[in-house]
């Protein structure tokens, strides 16, 4: 922020963009409880102050926040209107998701799978040719030659039913 304010250029653009926090801090101000609408520094604030905002003026540094931004009552009015959905979904998530999320992990993992990859079928609506600025047009970005058929030349898959099966053996 120093040399922000050493330039005289730029020195009323910061001091416009202070005024506007400050306006800012105003405008949303809600006094606490035990504390007076106006705040009156002491001289440890002061010297404080000083070594947060050198060179910058009082008048135009923010004051100290001794007040509470939203009243505690009203705080409490708005948290309390939500609760009930609170609740249900804290309830959700403990009791269906995160069990669910267990349940998918164990079957994908533990469970022995079948590999079978379907039959190559020269339909022009499975396969659209695509120009990716990184590919042929034939591979997808995320292609595997394994899963993936190639809809060029009635080509199919790249690799044989053979090399398939050795690859992906049963229980993988």
């Amino acid at each position: 922020m120093l040399p922000a304010l050493r330039s005289r250029t730029s020195m009323t653009r910061v001091v416009n963009q202070l005024l506007a926090a400050r306006r800012q801090q105003d405008a949303f101000r809600v006094p606490a409880q035990n504390s007076s609408a106006v705040s009156v520094l002491t001289d440890e604030q002061r010297a404080h102050n000083l070594k947060i905002w050198p060179g910058v003026p009082e008048a135009v540094r923010p004051l100290p926040i001794d007040y509470c931004p939203i009243d505690p009552v009203e705080f409490d009015k708005l948290t309390d209107r939500f609760n009930p959905q609170v609740k249900m979904w804290k309830w959700l998530s403990l009791l269906v998701a995160i069990p669910a999320v267990a349940l998918l992990t164990y079957l994908n993992l533990l469970t022995a799978q079948e590999h079978t990859r379907p039959e190559y079928k020269d339909w022009d609506h499975l396969r659209p040719r695509m120009k990716w600025p990184f590919k042929d047009g034939i591979h997808s970005p995320f292609h595997s030659k394994w899963f993936n058929a190639i809809h060029y030349d009635d080509k199919g898959y790249e690799t044989t039913d053979a090399e398939f099966s050795k690859h992906f053996h049963h229980g993988h």
